[in-house]
Protein backbone atom coordinates (compact mmCIF):
# COMPACT_ATOMS: atom_id res chain seq x y z
CA UNK A 1 0.00 0.00 0.00
CA UNK A 2 1.87 3.55 -0.80
CA UNK A 3 1.79 6.41 0.81
CA UNK A 4 -0.77 9.41 0.29
CA UNK A 5 0.77 11.85 -1.91
CA UNK A 6 1.53 14.97 0.30
CA UNK A 7 -0.40 17.78 -1.75
CA UNK A 8 1.60 21.17 -0.15
CA UNK A 9 5.18 20.96 0.17
CA UNK A 10 7.13 23.76 1.42
CA UNK A 11 10.98 23.95 0.55
CA UNK A 12 13.87 26.67 1.15
CA UNK A 13 14.79 28.64 -2.40
CA UNK A 14 18.48 30.65 -2.29
CA UNK A 15 19.63 29.32 0.87
CA UNK A 16 16.87 30.73 2.83
CA UNK A 17 16.06 33.96 0.95
CA UNK A 18 12.92 32.30 -0.73
CA UNK A 19 10.21 30.26 0.02
CA UNK A 20 8.64 27.98 -2.26
CA UNK A 21 5.01 26.95 -1.30
CA UNK A 22 3.52 24.38 -3.84
CA UNK A 23 0.54 23.07 -4.08
CA UNK A 24 -0.27 19.53 -6.51
CA UNK A 25 -2.98 17.23 -6.68
CA UNK A 26 -6.31 17.94 -4.59
CA UNK A 27 -6.09 20.54 -2.02
CA UNK A 28 -8.87 21.10 0.64
CA UNK A 29 -9.20 23.36 3.50
CA UNK A 30 -7.74 21.45 6.23
CA UNK A 31 -4.45 20.19 4.02
CA UNK A 32 -4.29 24.06 3.06
CA UNK A 33 -4.68 25.87 6.69
CA UNK A 34 -2.43 22.95 8.48
CA UNK A 35 0.46 23.33 5.58
CA UNK A 36 0.80 27.51 6.12
CA UNK A 37 0.48 27.11 9.96
CA UNK A 38 2.98 24.61 10.17
CA UNK A 39 5.55 26.93 8.03
CA UNK A 40 4.67 30.11 9.87
CA UNK A 41 6.07 28.16 13.08
CA UNK A 42 9.46 28.01 11.09
CA UNK A 43 10.83 31.14 12.76
CA UNK A 44 14.22 30.51 11.61
CA UNK A 45 13.49 30.49 7.90
CA UNK A 46 10.64 33.09 8.04
CA UNK A 47 13.33 35.64 9.78
CA UNK A 48 15.94 34.98 6.54
CA UNK A 49 12.85 34.84 3.87
CA UNK A 50 12.61 38.01 1.45
CA UNK A 51 10.52 36.46 -0.86
CA UNK A 52 7.63 33.46 -1.58
CA UNK A 53 6.42 31.92 -4.38
CA UNK A 54 2.73 29.63 -3.27
CA UNK A 55 2.66 28.05 -6.93
CA UNK A 56 -0.32 26.05 -7.11
CA UNK A 57 -0.10 24.91 -10.71
CA UNK A 58 0.24 21.61 -9.85
CA UNK A 59 -3.71 21.51 -7.84
CA UNK A 60 -6.42 19.27 -9.90
CA UNK A 61 -9.02 19.56 -8.15
CA UNK A 62 -9.40 22.68 -4.84
CA UNK A 63 -11.56 22.37 -2.35
CA UNK A 64 -10.75 25.65 -0.64
CA UNK A 65 -13.20 28.03 -0.12
CA UNK A 66 -13.11 31.56 1.39
CA UNK A 67 -13.31 30.36 4.68
CA UNK A 68 -10.05 28.53 4.62
CA UNK A 69 -8.30 31.58 2.72
CA UNK A 70 -9.35 34.65 5.57
CA UNK A 71 -8.07 31.69 8.26
CA UNK A 72 -4.25 31.83 6.11
CA UNK A 73 -4.72 35.86 6.13
CA UNK A 74 -5.40 35.69 9.70
CA UNK A 75 -2.99 33.55 10.75
CA UNK A 76 -0.17 35.65 9.09
CA UNK A 77 -1.56 38.67 9.96
CA UNK A 78 0.50 38.51 13.91
CA UNK A 79 3.45 38.06 11.90
CA UNK A 80 3.16 40.22 9.21
CA UNK A 81 4.60 43.47 10.71
CA UNK A 82 7.51 41.62 11.66
CA UNK A 83 8.28 41.55 7.93
CA UNK A 84 7.49 44.57 6.24
CA UNK A 85 9.58 43.95 2.93
CA UNK A 86 7.82 40.98 2.47
CA UNK A 87 7.08 40.12 -1.25
CA UNK A 88 4.87 36.95 -1.92
CA UNK A 89 3.99 35.96 -5.45
CA UNK A 90 1.03 33.40 -5.98
CA UNK A 91 0.60 31.34 -9.20
CA UNK A 92 -2.22 30.03 -10.78
CA UNK A 93 -2.77 28.32 -13.73
CA UNK A 94 -6.45 26.74 -13.48
CA UNK A 95 -9.31 29.46 -13.26
CA UNK A 96 -10.30 28.50 -9.72
CA UNK A 97 -7.40 28.17 -8.22
CA UNK A 98 -6.14 31.80 -9.96
CA UNK A 99 -9.39 32.97 -8.45
CA UNK A 100 -9.12 31.64 -5.23
CA UNK A 101 -5.32 33.31 -5.01
CA UNK A 102 -6.64 36.65 -6.02
CA UNK A 103 -9.03 36.39 -2.89
CA UNK A 104 -6.31 35.49 -0.96
CA UNK A 105 -4.44 38.94 -2.41
CA UNK A 106 -7.69 40.75 -1.93
CA UNK A 107 -7.82 39.32 2.32
CA UNK A 108 -4.84 40.17 2.82
CA UNK A 109 -4.80 43.96 1.10
CA UNK A 110 -3.85 45.89 4.65
CA UNK A 111 -1.29 43.87 5.41
CA UNK A 112 2.20 45.65 4.54
CA UNK A 113 3.58 43.17 2.22
CA UNK A 114 3.92 43.44 -2.15
CA UNK A 115 1.51 40.30 -2.84
CA UNK A 116 0.56 39.97 -7.07
CA UNK A 117 -0.80 36.72 -8.84
CA UNK A 118 0.13 35.23 -12.25
CA UNK A 119 -0.45 32.86 -14.44
CA UNK A 120 2.74 31.17 -14.77
CA UNK A 121 6.24 31.17 -12.19
CA UNK A 122 8.06 33.14 -15.35
CA UNK A 123 6.15 35.90 -14.82
CA UNK A 124 6.45 35.42 -10.96
CA UNK A 125 10.18 35.37 -11.07
CA UNK A 126 10.10 38.67 -12.93
CA UNK A 127 8.56 40.59 -10.84
CA UNK A 128 10.40 38.95 -8.08
CA UNK A 129 13.38 40.11 -9.62
CA UNK A 130 12.50 43.24 -9.56
CA UNK A 131 10.72 43.56 -6.13
CA UNK A 132 13.45 42.44 -4.76
CA UNK A 133 15.86 45.36 -6.54
CA UNK A 134 13.61 48.28 -5.32
CA UNK A 135 13.27 46.71 -1.44
CA UNK A 136 17.08 45.63 -1.28
CA UNK A 137 19.04 46.55 -3.83
CA UNK A 138 21.44 44.67 -6.58
CA UNK A 139 23.08 42.96 -3.81
CA UNK A 140 20.96 39.81 -3.42
CA UNK A 141 21.55 37.75 -5.74
CA UNK A 142 18.41 35.32 -6.35
CA UNK A 143 17.86 32.38 -8.82
CA UNK A 144 14.78 30.42 -7.20
CA UNK A 145 16.97 27.35 -6.22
Amino acid sequence: MGEKPVPITISELDDGLGVLIYGSGVVDNDTYVSAIAAHLKNKQLLMSCRYTISDFSGVTEVQVNSAGIEQVVELCRPLSGNFPKAIFAQVGRQDAVYGLQRMWETYADDLPWEIATFRDRKSAHKWIHQAITEKYGDGLEINFT
